[in-house]
Order: structure tokens, then C-alpha cells, then sequence
């Protein structure tokens, strides 16, 4: 699995490619934790459509528990966390989205971008400006 980012206007774009692994994925996100952030990467959309083995039939749910804590243990409290999943990918139960909401993370699981970049949108511009920041931990 492979991570890449790019500082887009008003969001930082993550995406995830490759095959998932849950320590893979652990990993990527505790070396995205460590690097400072500035407002705009509070915003973040997280693309997995390109991760194979990563549909709801092949991640158990303990595993989806597990990785949606790491994305909660490592990213700051007060990040807006957009993924974008694939239909096959997509929990219509929403358990991942359910486990990280329920710990203080910011977030919404969809199918389509236009939805992920819009309700991005709407809390970036109501967001109040900031310098660069470091992440808690």
C-alpha cells in the first residue's frame, strides 16, 4: 500500500493505493500524523477507491474497528476527515464512520468526491484562519 499527498486549495488530498493492510495502513497514517499542518490540511479527503483487498467483504470488522482508532490515536481533534470509498468499499452501516465520530473525529464516509470536496467546503470557509500548526498528541 502506498500513500500520497498533495496540498490542494482548501484541503489536503491523501491517496491511498495498492493493496490494504492494516499495519500498512497504520503506519501511513502515523508518518502523515507526524508532519505539522496548516488550516487547510485540517481538511482532508482520503481516496481509497484505488486500494484493492479493501472491500467490506474483505475487511473484517474488527480490522475496520482497528484502523478507524489508529485514524483517532493519530490524527489531530480537530481535523474534517472526508473518505471516498468505491461502492464496494462503502459500510452502508457506516461502522468505521460511526467508531471515529463516536471518538471526537470529524467525519464522513462517501461514494462520490463532488460530496466529499462539498462538505469540505462548507467547513473550510466557516473555519477561522490559523498559522501553521503542530499536531497534537
Amino acid at each position: 500500500m502506498q500513500v500520497s499527498t498533495e496540498a490542494r486549495e482548501g484541503y489536503l488530498y491523501v491517496r491511498a493505493t495498492g493493496d490494504f493492510s492494516l499495519n500498512t495502513a497504520r503506519e501511513a497514517c502515523r508518518l502523515w500524523s507526524e508532519t505539522p499542518v496548516s488550516r487547510t490540511e485540517r481538511c482532508v479527503l482520503l481516496d481509497v477507491t484505488a486500494l484493492t483487498s479493501f472491500g467490506t467483504d474483505d475487511v473484517p470488522v474488527m480490522h475496520r474497528f482497528e484502523l478507524s482508532q489508529a485514524f483517532v490515536d493519530l490524527l489531530p481533534s480537530d481535523i474534517r476527515l472526508a473518505i471516498v470509498e468505491t461502492p464496494e468499499q462503502f459500510d452502508p452501516e457506516r461502522f468505521g464512520e460511526t467508531v471515529m465520530a463516536n471518538r471526537g473525529i470529524v467525519v464522513r464516509i462517501t461514494t462520490s468526491h463532488d460530496e466529499a470536496l462539498a462538505w469540505l467546503a462548507a467547513w473550510f470557509a466557516a473555519a477561522p484562519a490559523s498559522a501553521n500548526v503542530s499536531r497534537p498528541r
